[in-house]
């Protein structure tokens, strides 16, 4: 269903009909969404009636059919139905044993039937059932079509470039703007109708200023013009997405609405866009002669339109396809455009052996590649899940790569199809964590372009992870990420979606916690805690992560300094607190890191953390004016040359320096020291 709703069969006004509909969940989904949606099922709904309807799904029915010639009266009972097109979807093969065998397939662990397929039985049976060739379109998932127009809108839209219009506006936008053009007439002439006669010119008092109504009319001559960028040509009247009366009402005519298009709107862009329509049609014309399918009795209203106006006839296309598909399989050709493609910042050059890229950049490739790609696929037809591809310059081979999260910023490894193109055969390798070989895609944006979604984001985390993982470039197309998360773990970060951020777990007490100290250490190192063997333990991962930055930040550089030093007092839960007597401030001193009370809210409102330390045979004071001049401390408090120094760390360290004095009565009372 998301398939048939992703290549735009749920339009406006069709039906729907499920047939093998289980509890319903998919109709009603399409009925929330104003689709006009029927079911039927022999076990939930047995009682409904089986209508026909325009696009009709048989979703996992026929496998779970034990006797064969039911498996086939369901598919030609389901596809009688269809006036436009056939879902049919099945279970594949799984990796292991998937039960007993019973009949032409096996009973599950549930005493189930399941009746197994491949990729290609899939096709085979389909086709011999129906006597129609499917449309492979994902992992035992496949279109029937009943309607031939609907079969050759649907095969052209597969070689068909995407966004023309936005890209090419977004172009213009940057491009400085340009003096027209000597020849601006000419392209004017060229795509206008048979000159009319013209009307004797109206008296100057009467004229309105053309101006006035380009203004008026532009938000409806911005839609005309991106109709026309989609088609690369001037639509007829029946493709063009405006209502003809509010143009009329704006511009005055149809014919009207084209002239302010050719006065004020960049008609070279529309060129751009013929080149492209071009390319794509000389596509569509390969990928039917490489598949050897009959030629179409009559072409669908949309392609006659476009073989008329980029080639003249249906020969002459037929012939520039069969071109094209020469010249996908010359190595010089191949080479040639994958070195134009990586200069275009489209995917990554290894050399001149192979190029590499996102599969979502596969229609701004130069049309050969996309020749040499669409040839692969009429191989392999699972393309729904292929997130990566793999252009093999000399060998005449096609590596597909499918993902786990592709969109995640180290995508692992699922499936590796090598596609032979000139023997017409393919290998298939699995990978992950059923299997021996696991292996990651770093760095990803190396095969992205620079305005997809998220790039400078996955940019960004790449580059943090080489900082804080230590990724050297020889090293990175190596990495794993159980060794990835382990050492973000150490530096208490973890990734969640394509940023760093601070770590959610609650990490062992003997974790490393900075270069040389562990949680335990800075938890278990007060005199009163070690005497009464109280569990000081944070509760809160970000009392972990502050303890992580104080050791890094402060305790780290000051070990590495003056060497060995002493903890004297670190962590303090609320349980110790109440067992230290005095010259505690827990509101203040922010040795109780980021935990909270037992009203939820934070103990000490600094957050970070705090431990005291001790250099032996240094004075507390110099090592105090140390800190000052050379790290990020938030509150230090000097007691005493030979006493421990008080010192804490927080995200928005304030550099405040106290000295605690002792007042006549024996309290403490701070007072600013400068260093």
């Amino acid at each position: 269903m998301q398939l048939l709703m992703r290549h735009g069969f749920f339009t406006l006004g069709c039906t729907v009909f499920d047939y093998g509909c289980g509890r319903g969940g998919d109709i009603t989904e399409l009925e929330a969404a104003g689709i006009n949606a029927r079911g039927w099922d022999p076990y939930y709904a047995p009682h409904n009636t089986r209508v026909p309807a325009d696009v009709v799904n048989l979703g996992f029915v026929i496998n779970v059919i034990e006797d064969p010639a039911e498996r086939v009266y369901a598919l030609q009972s389901a596809f009688a139905l269809a006036s436009t097109v056939l879902a049919v979807s099945v279970m594949l093969y799984p990796a292991a044993p998937p039960g007993r065998r019973f009949g032409d397939g096996f009973l599950t662990s549930r005493n189930t039937f399941q009746k197994y397929f491949s990729q290609p039985e899939l096709k085979d049976y389909i086709e011999h059932v129906l006597h129609r060739e499917p449309h492979m379109v994902g992992p035992g998932i496949a279109f029937i079509f009943a309607s031939e127009s609907a079969e050759q809108q649907f095969a052209a839209g597969r070689c068909r470039t995407s966004d023309v219009s936005r890209r090419l506006i977004a172009l213009r936008a940057r491009r400085a703007p340009q003096p027209p053009t000597s020849d601006s007439s000419t392209r004017t002439r060229a795509l206008s109708s048979p000159p009319k006669q013209l009307a004797a010119k109206k008296p100057l008092s009467e004229r309105k200023p053309k101006l006035d109504r380009f203004g008026r009319a532009k938000p409806i001559l911005d839609v005309l013009w991106r109709d026309a960028l989609e088609l690369g040509r001037i639509p007829e009247v029946d493709e063009v997405s405006v209502d003809l009366f509010q143009l009329e009402a704006a511009a005055g005519s149809v014919g009207r609405a084209w002239a302010l298009i050719r006065r004020h709107y960049d008609l070279s862009l529309l060129e751009e866009a013929a080149k492209v329509r071009k390319d794509d049609l000389r596509l569509f014309m390969a990928v039917r002669a490489f598949s050897k399918r009959s030629n179409y009795g009559q072409l669908e209203k949309r392609l006659q339109r476009d073989v008329r106006a980029f080639f003249g006839s249906y020969e002459a296309a037929r012939q520039a396809g069969i071109t094209l598909l020469a010249q996908a399989g010359s190595t010089d050709e191949i080479l040639y455009a994958c070195k134009l493609a990586a200069a275009n910042g489209l995917g990554w050059l290894d050399d001149e052996h192979s190029l590499q890229l996102s599969m979502g950049l596969v229609d701004r490739l130069p049309v050969v590649l996309r020749a040499y790609i669409a040839c692969g696929l009429v191989l392999w037809d699972s393309v729904s899940e292929v997130d990566m591809v793999k252009i093999h310059i000399t060998s005449g081979k096609l590596t597909l790569l499918e993902h786990y999260d592709f969109d995640g910023p180290i995508p692992e490894l699922k499936r590796r199809v090598k596609v032979n193109i000139r023997k017409l055969d393919y290998s298939i390798f699995e990978y992950g964590e059923a299997h021996s070989e696991r292996s990651w895609l770093f760095p990803k944006s190396r095969y992205q372009h620079e305005d997809l979604p998220n790039y400078a984001r996955q940019c960004a985390i790449e580059e943090q992870l080489r900082v804080f993982c230590c990724i050297s470039e020889t090293e990175q197309h190596r990495i794993q990420l159980p060794q990835i998360t382990e050492d973000l773990e150490a530096k208490r970060l973890q990734i969640e979606g394509l940023s760093l951020v601070p770590s959610t777990t609650i990490p062992e007490l003997d974790a490393r916690c900075g270069a040389r100290y562990t949680f335990r250490d800075f938890i278990e190192c007060g005199q009163t805690q070690k005497s009464l063997g109280i569990r000081n333990v944070p509760l809160r991962p970000e009392s972990y992560n502050a303890l992580q930055q104080l050791a890094v930040y402060i305790i780290d550089p000051i070990v590495d300094y003056f060497g060995s030093i002493e903890l004297t007092y670190g962590f303090c839960s609320s349980a110790l607190a109440k067992c230290i007597e005095s010259r505690i401030a827990p509101k203040l001193d922010q040795h109780a890191s980021c935990e909270h009370n037992a009203r939820g809210q934070p103990i000490c409102a600094r957050g970070g953390a705090a431990c005291d330390f001790l250099v032996r045979d240094e004075d507390m004071l110099e090592v105090a004016r140390w800190i000052a001049q050379n790290l990020p401390f938030d509150r230090l408090y000097f007691y005493g040359s030979d006493k421990p120094l008080h010192v804490s760390y927080s995200s928005a360290p304030v550099g405040e320096i106290y000295h605690m004095s002792v007042s006549a009565v024996g309290r403490l009372f701070p007072r600013r020291l400068e260093l």
